[in-house]
């Protein structure tokens, strides 16, 4: 990968990976995110070889693709988990509402 991850590169594994997880209207800004990341993390690396006299800890093409894996199955979890709050939250509204109109036709008779 050399020095530093070409941005390009990292864009089209990230956007083919996350297709099916990530809204449209975010994408661009999480790739940007993943891409910054994934080069401070490396270049992070480097200092720290530089600190130790030379011994490396080198950052793979495989530790960025489990760095994707992980951000998809995080968002995937993370959603789920939002959908059944809303849709336990929405139940709740609904059985409020129907208390309400059964209060209200109460009061009349």
């Amino acid at each position: 990968l050399g020095d530093t991850v070409h941005g390009d590169a990292l864009d089209s594994d990230v956007k083919t990976g996350l297709l099916a997880a990530q809204p449209n209207s975010q994408r661009d800004d999480v790739v940007q995110t993943m891409v910054y990341i994934h080069n401070s993390v490396q270049n992070a690396m480097e200092e720290l070889a530089r600190a130790r006299n030379g011994r490396a800890t080198f950052v793979t093409p495989r530790h960025y693709l489990d760095f994707i894996q992980h951000y998809k199955q995080l968002f995937v979890e993370k959603r789920d988990m939002f959908e059944e709050q809303q849709r336990h939250l929405i139940s709740g509204l609904q059985k409020l509402k129907l208390t309400e109109e059964t209060v209200d036709a109460m009061r009349i008779e």
